[in-house]
């Protein structure tokens, strides 16, 4: 079985419903299965299962694709893994030899492991790595800590570029990765210079980008490789290769912010630590940690900037559907600051007695720290506090925190709901989060999906929408191929992505015959995935009369546009050449007028006759 036939059985034997049922609750509505969407946080379902299509797609963020698709946007995986995953749930064995086009994926991950490699032997054999190897000492790290999670040295030299080149790599792949810069035609200099380096492993044991941390004041403190091919750092995790095990085992995991707040818990004993990448902890990280975890304790820095980050992930933490807690550090510590024995028991004290992280915003917003604060300022802080509430979707989790929390402030229970729905509703109008949002918004519904509906015809209010009703009407009704290439239509389309999806399906027919979405679908880029998707569940199967109507709408709604614009042009130049007395150019421009006009009307007769 050849690696095309591999995709075509995939394809064929696993079903798109059952598949993303595993990670998402879904219900039927009418044809398709909808849910809460797994890529962005939402609270009106607007991801859209097709089980006829075999599609999905999420009115909300635009994610949409196929079942590899989404198996590659759940695991994180880029798409041959995503391909080995589900011929191994299937029990289809690989073809030996790598399809076409993956070659440039081994060749990144390739570059990545031997920079790897080299930091690492710069830091623990070389002369160069003598002052960050005792730097590393010094904030208490043992020796096996330091191999097992593979740390390494970046020299201030320019070493690198001629490691790689010796090795036979090509420095313009290494400066896609973030590695290089170029700075002339023929030279290139390593980005990481005298910086401590963190290499960054996915799920599967792969080096797929570095962090460092500069030694001495060097700014910016930490750096990492940009996302590229192979990393998204919004996407993973810092050390889940050495700690997911352990997490998933007590289904309890500690968050931290940075690399050596991770590996000194790891070195502490304890091993189920996990921290983001410099960036902000984000929903995707959440529901990522959701799939190992039930409960987070928080272990941010003690400062003021510590507390308003772990505020940040306690609301996409709540969302997830996990039980946070938070651990309170005193200013100005972090968790790197408790490697030595009597520290390291205090630290585990720390985590032990977490207290839930939402009471504990309740409770501190009634302290008050030096002088007393005024009733106004009080009655905020109680409100801040309490806004974390609204996150709360169980009724019964939601009913106990009310009770803890009527005691803490000593507020009644009307009181607290009234507070927690006040909240919501500004939430809401803040970020457009209204209930049927996706529903009744004509830009997210599809073509022909107005107020929950879906119409065989053309509303005609939105260009976009002429455009994407000729694409609907062509893949239901490839014949009309003819057509769009013989009036150039096109050449008429504003948006570029529309245009770019028309090419490639007028590209299919052609070759086919037919449209093919699902072969189609691997062979574009993600926005024109999405948008295929989006197409293909918004609009449904309609009569051939129903889609050359719908198409000849568009068309002529297309041609009107043009016409108009032509027209306006002309009406502009005419003004200027009879202001400057140029007679013979304005009656050549009344006479190319005359012709525009005639043209759009014949163009407008002929579809009416069709």
């Amino acid at each position: 079985m050849n690696y095309q036939q591999v995709l075509e059985t995939i394809k064929d034997r696993i079903d798109i419903v059952d598949l993303v049922s595993e990670r998402v609750p879904l219900k039927r509505r009418g044809r398709n299965f909808v849910g809460l969407c797994p890529f962005h946080v939402e609270k009106t379902p607007s991801f859209t299962v097709s089980p006829e299509k075999q599609m999905f797609y999420c009115f909300g963020c635009g994610a949409g694709g196929d079942a590899i698709t989404f198996w590659m946007k759940i695991e994180n995986l880029d798409f041959n893994d995503a391909v080995k995953d589900l011929a191994d749930r299937l029990g289809i064995e690989l073809p030996k030899k790598a399809p076409r086009g993956s070659s440039k994926w081994e060749t990144y991950h390739a570059i990545n492991r031997a920079v790897k490699d080299y930091f690492r032997d710069v830091l623990l054999e070389n002369q160069r790595g003598k002052t960050a190897l005792a730097y590393l000492k010094k904030r208490g790290l043992s020796q096996e800590t330091i191999r097992t999670f593979e740390l390494g040295f970046a020299p201030g030299n320019y070493g690198l570029s001629e490691y790689l080149e010796k090795r036979g790599y090509d420095p313009q792949d290494a400066t896609a990765l973030g590695l290089l810069k170029k700075v002339s035609e023929k030279t290139f200099v390593p980005v990481f210079r005298n910086r401590i380096i963190f290499p960054i492993i996915d799920e599967r044991g792969r080096t797929v980008g570095f962090g460092g941390r500069a030694l001495g004041d060097a700014q910016p403190k930490y750096l990492n490789t940009p996302d590229s091919m192979i990393f998204q750092k919004g996407k993973l995790f810092y050390g889940e290769v050495q700690t997911k095990r352990e997490i998933a085992r007590g289904r309890k995991a500690v968050l931290v912010e940075g690399y050596l707040d991770l590996i000194s818990l790891y070195q502490l004993g304890i091993k189920n630590g996990i921290a983001a990448l410099g960036t902000a902890f984000t929903d995707f990280h959440a529901k990522r940690l959701k799939r190992w975890a039930d409960q987070v304790v928080m272990l941010f820095d003690g400062d003021p900037a510590g507390y308003k980050a772990s505020s940040r992930a306690l609301e996409r933490l709540i969302r997830a559907g996990l039980l946070a807690y938070q651990g309170v550090l005193p200013e100005g510590k972090d968790p790197g600051d408790y490697l030595t024995p009597p520290d390291a028991e205090a630290l585990k004290e720390v985590i032990a007695t977490a207290e839930d992280a939402v009471l504990f915003r309740v409770r501190r917003s009634v302290e008050t720290e030096g002088e007393e604060k005024d009733i106004k300022d009080r009655e905020e802080r109680v409100k801040e506090g309490l806004g974390f509430l609204r996150l709360i979707r169980d009724p019964v989790r939601l009913d106990l925190y009310v009770k803890e929390a009527c005691e803490i402030l000593g507020l009644k229970r009307e009181i607290l709901y009234d507070i927690i729905e006040n909240s919501e509703r500004k939430y809401n109008s803040a970020h457009n989060d209204y209930p049927n949002r996706s529903g009744g918004n004509p830009r997210n519904g599809g073509p022909w999906a107005r107020k929950g509906t879906q119409r065989p015809y053309l509303p005609g209010k939105q260009m976009e929408d002429a455009e994407e009703v000729l694409l609907v009407s062509l893949m239901q009704c490839p014949e009309l191929s003819h057509e769009m290439k013989k009036g150039d239509v096109l050449g008429m389309f504003r948006n570029a992505a529309l245009r770019s999806l028309g090419k490639n399906l007028l590209s299919e027919i052609e070759t086919r015959g037919t449209v093919d979405a699902s072969r189609l679908t691997h062979q574009l880029g993600g926005e024109e995935q999405a948008l295929l998707s989006r197409l293909l569940i918004g609009a449904h199967q309609m009569r051939e009369d129903q889609i050359r109507k719908a198409f000849s709408d568009g068309l002529r709604i297309l041609y009107q546009r043009n016409y108009k614009e032509e027209i306006s042009k002309l009406d502009a130049e005419i003004r200027e050449t009879e202001k400057s007395g140029n007679f013979e150019q304005t009656i050549a421009l009344l006479k190319r007028r005359e012709a525009v006009k005639k043209n759009y009307q014949n163009l407008i007769q002929h579809h009416k006759s069709r």
